[in-house]
């Protein structure tokens, strides 16, 4: 069972303690942020930890594109937004091999 609902005077009063309520939020977390990133900015092995992930990233990407593109891909477009791949491959006979046989009708 939900509480009795607050009362106009209640309304009220909650509206005028909302906007210092979030400035005061906003503020405390800018406050927080800031604190965060000097602690951060100051640590030697931090900042190291964050350069040799940087790299391991990019290098994952790059990993990643490479081994989703291929030259041929096949599939149906979707309601006009969107493409469904269907098989991909380097070649028309590996893309022909992996699409499913439709059964057809004589």
């Amino acid at each position: 069972m939900q509480p009795s609902p607050p009362s106009p005077e209640e309304r009220a009063a909650a509206r005028a303690e909302l906007g210092p309520a979030v400035a005061e939020r906003n503020e405390l977390r800018a406050r927080r942020e800031a604190r965060y990133k000097a602690i951060l900015d100051a640590d030697a092995e931090y900042q190291s930890l964050q350069a040799a992930q940087k790299i391991a990233a990019e290098r994952v990407a790059k990993l990643h594109s490479i081994t989703g593109r291929y030259k041929i891909t096949v599939g149906t477009i979707i309601a006009g937004l969107m493409f469904s791949v269907k098989a991909e491959g380097d070649s028309w006979e590996e893309v022909i091999a992996k699409l499913p046989r439709q059964n057809s009708v004589a």
